[in-house]
């Protein structure tokens, strides 16, 4: 988690360097357009700790109403078990 914290701070101060590796690895997204939506784009705020488990819950949610997860899964208990608090912070 963070891994995932520092790399969103990261790329809110740079944003030109983030779009050109987006661009680096997306063959037909010009780094011109990749660099016009970074800078369009609201200040990342990352989530860690319960925050985050909330919503992974919640992406799982949405993935059961899609058909791409089963119906019968646990959404916070595939959040937990996705999102373990090594440091127990």
């Amino acid at each position: 988690m963070l891994a995932l914290r520092d790399a969103a701070l990261w790329v809110n101060t740079h944003r030109d360097d983030a779009a050109t590796l987006i661009a680096d690895n997306a063959a037909d997204l010009p780094a011109a357009s990749a660099r016009n939506m970074l800078r369009n784009e609201p200040v990342i705020r990352p989530l860690l700790g319960h925050g985050l488990r909330e919503q992974i819950a919640q992406y799982c949610d949405e993935l059961q109403l899609v058909g791409m997860l089963a119906d019968g899964e646990d959404s916070a208990a595939l959040a937990r078990h996705y999102t373990l608090n090594v440091l127990h912070e």
